[in-house]
């Protein structure tokens, strides 16, 4: 950088000002970050057909089982997804919060669920990327809080409470 360059998230230090420490708090971080999460939806995106076969698939074998077994995955799904609404809406108190963040980490779980399980029978186990599906997942919900202008610290809670649900 030139002598005048200035750091984006410190404008009143100069680039040249900085040590190493410095300069690795304020970029390499956001640069690490950055590469995760676009090397996490570089796979999504190359995971798509897999992702649509396994939908297709699990309907398939919907189909298959007897109504028995059938109704109570349903039943558990419906159970966990109304549990995660009403503690998320009561936890942070605005009933649009809750469904739009409960929405958004039910359909995050489902891609991060064939995911894992693709990469758990390629990879191995304990190869899981728990971390990143964690970042990656708090990326996408700050990105849509932050779109919707919920910004306060009790907005940051309930965010990471959607976070903890997802992953």
């Amino acid at each position: 950088a030139g002598g005048g360059a200035h750091v984006w998230n410190d404008t009143h230090m100069l680039m040249s000002q900085m040590n190493i420490d410095m300069v690795a708090g304020s970029y390499t971080k956001y640069i690490g970050a950055g590469m995760m999460l676009c090397g996490g939806i570089i796979g999504a995106i190359k995971l798509i057909p897999v992702i649509v076969t396994s939908i297709k698939k699990t309907l398939n074998a919907r189909n298959d089982v007897g109504e028995e077994k059938n109704s109570l995955g349903v039943v558990s799904l419906l159970v966990a997804a109304i549990a995660i609404f009403i503690v998320g809406a009561f936890l942070a108190g605005n009933i649009v919060i809750a469904i739009i963040a409960g929405i958004l980490s039910l359909v995050l779980a489902l891609l991060f669920v064939i995911v894992s399980a693709r990469l758990a029978g390629t990879i191995g186990c304990s190869n899981a990327p728990v971390s990143g599906m964690t970042i990656a997942s708090l990326v996408v919900m700050t990105l849509v809080f932050a779109l919707m202008g919920w910004t306060a610290n009790a907005h940051n809670e309930i965010l990471l409470l959607f976070g903890v649900f997802i992953v």
